[in-house]
């Protein structure tokens, strides 16, 4: 019997880090309103790296936005990106 193994990559991007793209990235409060569209050449040149690491061409992505605190207790609002490779 095969077993499919499966590895997770879980990259964290702080919502700071990222360039605005063609369709604005806006932040209000603890909400987060964002389009994909900006955030895909970045996801891109990622899913192109893990892909070269995980010989897996055709990665599964999933974004989720989390809040998180940093060291000075301030809110950072963060994009999680998890690559599942089969």
């Amino acid at each position: 019997m095969n077993v499919e193994q499966k590895s997770k990559i879980l990259i964290i991007i702080p919502l700071h880090m990222v360039h605005h793209g063609p369709n604005k990235l806006s932040i209000t409060h603890k909400l987060v309103n964002f389009s994909y569209l900006a955030l895909r050449p970045l996801i891109s040149l990622i899913k192109s790296a893990i892909a070269q690491l995980v010989h897996q061409e055709d990665c599964m992505i999933e974004a989720l936005s989390n809040n998180l605190r940093n060291e000075h207790d301030q809110e950072i609002i963060c994009r999680k990106i998890f690559f599942d490779s089969k």
